[in-house]
């Protein structure tokens, strides 16, 4: 299912903020209302940060981006372009993580400092926090009775000074040695293995007239009355996705989603999704407006079962999230492009972010990239 990057993984960002009672809407308020409280002049603050960054470009790069610009040695040449149109690049951890991971010592190097170059100013909450985040707050709506009355977030606040750290570190290239991802590549591969094994049976499901998944035969009979369920519907594929990701991640201890249950566990009461009601939590009772995150990630593997399935949807899965929150996207997977442009057509029709493809094939990347910044000016 949706595979994270084990403790350290990073995106969009919103402040850690401690909601208490507070629903999903409130906090979107609360967020709201810090922003225009910074845009008032007032004493010494920063009061005009956010209408500053709206006159920027928020551009946000697929991994494969950051390697064409490498393979033409052409990093300087994208920064001086970056900084000529007024973009501004934000990097993910989902960025980070990948080329982190590369064995080859040398060309680590250089992709990891042309990241923390060309977006220089990224620092970005995990993307599995942001993921938890939402879940939490339609749980204190929901099931209420799920949750500790007294969370144990100690290990939370480690966490995310960790997944700190780790940015500084890759700022100053201080890398760690690529053997240190041996446990992290083993645990993400199996989390690859068993994402294409589901998106395997909901494609063939999917051939078929009855087009309803049976999470028994995927091995899911931990799931209290929870059989047959209909994927047909991309609304419907996306809910099922989740019931089964956060079951396998907290209850099943999946290691290639253990991120989900280091933020969420704390928060909730032993055995919570063995609870009666947790199927009728996903399929019926989630509001899909409250989690936008965990909707856009599943529908992104609705539209994946429709094309050939690669080992790279994993983490495509996770860069997707960036259509929400970025005015241009770039990727160079012509696949992964129609996924994001069948997605936001379909379900986000409201965001104003640009999808864009660039031909990793072609001799220069910065030509590639002027002409998709000229297509979407």
């Amino acid at each position: 299912m949706w595979v994270e990057s084990c403790d350290v993984c990073n995106a969009v960002d919103f402040p850690l903020l401690d909601q208490g009672g507070m629903d999903e809407p409130q906090a979107a308020r609360r967020i709201d209302n810090l922003r225009v409280a910074n845009r008032t002049p007032a004493g010494k603050s920063d009061g005009w940060q956010y209408i500053k960054e709206a006159e920027v470009t928020t551009v946000y790069f697929d991994t494969n981006v950051y390697k064409f610009i490498v393979e033409r040695s052409e990093q300087r040449a994208t920064h001086k372009l970056l900084q000529k149109r007024r973009y501004r690049l934000r990097a993910s951890s989902g960025n980070l993580f990948e080329v982190l991971a590369n064995p080859h010592s040398s060309l680590r190097r250089r992709e990891v400092k042309t990241i923390t170059r060309l977006a220089s100013g990224s620092y970005c909450r995990p993307e599995s926090w942001q993921h938890t985040s939402e879940v939490r707050l339609e749980i204190g709506r929901c099931r209420r009775h799920w949750l500790r009355v007294v969370p144990f977030t100690g290990k939370i606040q480690t966490l995310l000074r960790r997944h700190r750290q780790l940015w500084d570190d890759a700022k100053a290239l201080r890398l760690p040695d690529a053997t240190a991802f041996a446990i992290y590549r083993q645990d993400f591969e199996g989390g690859v293995a068993e994402l294409r094994g589901f998106q395997q049976a909901a494609r063939h499901e999917l051939t078929r007239d009855e087009g309803s998944l049976s999470l028994g035969r995927l091995g899911r009979e931990g799931l209290s009355g929870v059989q047959e369920v209909s994927i047909e519907d991309a609304e419907t594929f996306w809910r099922v996705e989740c019931l089964l990701v956060w079951f396998n991640a907290v209850s099943l201890r999946y290691k290639a989603s253990r991120d989900y249950a280091d933020w969420l566990a704390p928060y909730l009461k032993d055995g919570a999704f063995q609870d009666p009601s947790y199927k009728e939590f996903w399929l019926q009772d989630v509001k899909s407006e409250n989690v936008p995150l965990n909707r856009l990630t599943g529908l992104v593997g609705y539209y994946q079962t429709k094309r050939k399935i690669t080992h790279g949807n994993a983490a495509d899965q996770i860069h997707a999230s960036h259509i929400l929150d970025a005015d241009l996207f770039v990727t160079a997977d012509t696949a992964f492009h129609g996924v994001l442009l069948d997605v936001q057509t379909n379900h986000f029709p409201q965001s104003h972010c640009r999808i864009a493809l660039v031909e990793r094939g072609a001799s220069s990347a910065v030509a590639e990239l002027c002409r998709v910044l000229d297509e979407s000016a």
